[in-house]
C-alpha cells in the first residue's frame, strides 16, 4: 500500500521478498561455489596432465639412454671377443705346424727302426688239396689287386717217405706287420676264412 509520505509493504509481501532474496542470494553462492570447484578441477586435470606427460618424456629419455649405452657395452664386448678370436688364430696356427713339423721328423725314424729291427713278414692263408683249387683262389684275389702266390707241400710219413703233395696260397712277403696285416683282413673278407686259421711268419 502507498500514500504520500511513501511505500509501505504488508507483512506477507515482506516475508515474500525477504524469502526471494534469501534464495537469491544462495543460488548466486551455490553457482560460484561450483564454479570455483570446476576451476580447481580443470586446475587440478591440467596439472595431473603436465604432470603425466613430463613422466612419459623423462622415462622415454631414460629408456633411450640405457638403450644407447647397453647395446654399447654389447658391441664392445662382443668386438672385444672377436679380437681376441682373431688374436688366437696365428697361435694356433703356429702350434699346429710345430706339431706337424714334429711329427715329420719323428715319422722316418721310427719306420726306419721298424725296417731294420723286424725283418720281412708273410702269411699262410689256406691249403688246398688240388693246385687248380689253389689257383682259383689266387684269381679272385688278384681282381681286387691282392698278389699272392702258391706254394707245393709234401706230407711226410713217420718213415719220411712223401705220402702226398698239398698246395699252399701265401702272401707277398711285407715290411711292415701292419701292411700284411691290412691284407689279411680284405683277405678274410673275400674269401670267408677264420683269422686263427691264418699263420704269419717273420723273415729275418
Amino acid at each position: 500500500m502507498s500514500d504520500q509520505n511513501g511505500i509501505f509493504f504488508t507483512k506477507r509481501q515482506a516475508s515474500i521478498l525477504i524469502a526471494t532474496l534469501i534464495v537469491l542470494g544462495l543460488f548466486m553462492f551455490m553457482a560460484g561455489y561450483f564454479l570455483g570447484k570446476k576451476s580447481d578441477i580443470d586446475a587440478m586435470v591440467e596439472k595431473t596432465s603436465q604432470d603425466v606427460m613430463a613422466d612419459h618424456a623423462e622415462y622415454h629419455s631414460t629408456m633411450q639412454s640405457f638403450v644407447a649405452q647397453h647395446g654399447q657395452l654389447q658391441d664392445e664386448n662382443q668386438n672385444s671377443e672377436l679380437e681376441q678370436g682373431l688374436a688366437s688364430i696365428p697361435d694356433a696356427l703356429e702350434e699346429l705346424d710345430k706339431k706337424e713339423n714334429i711329427q715329420d721328423e719323428v715319422k722316418p725314424v721310427v719306420k726306419s727302426t721298424e725296417e731294420d729291427a723286424s725283418g720281412t713278414y708273410s702269411a699262410a692263408l689256406a691249403g688246398f688239396g688240388t693246385k687248380s683249387a689253389a689257383i682259383a683262389m689266387v684269381q679272385r684275389l688278384k681282381r681286387h689287386g691282392i698278389e699272392v702266390a702258391v706254394k707245393t707241400k709234401t706230407s711226410m710219413s713217420s718213415r719220411g717217405k712223401v705220402v702226398r703233395y698239398w698246395y699252399q696260397v701265401v702272401t707277398d712277403s711285407y715290411v711292415n706287420r701292419s701292411d700284411l696285416e691290412s691284407v689279411i683282413d680284405s683277405v678274410i673278407k673275400l674269401e670267408h676264412i677264420k683269422k686263427t686259421d691264418i699263420k704269419i711268419t717273420q723273415q729275418r
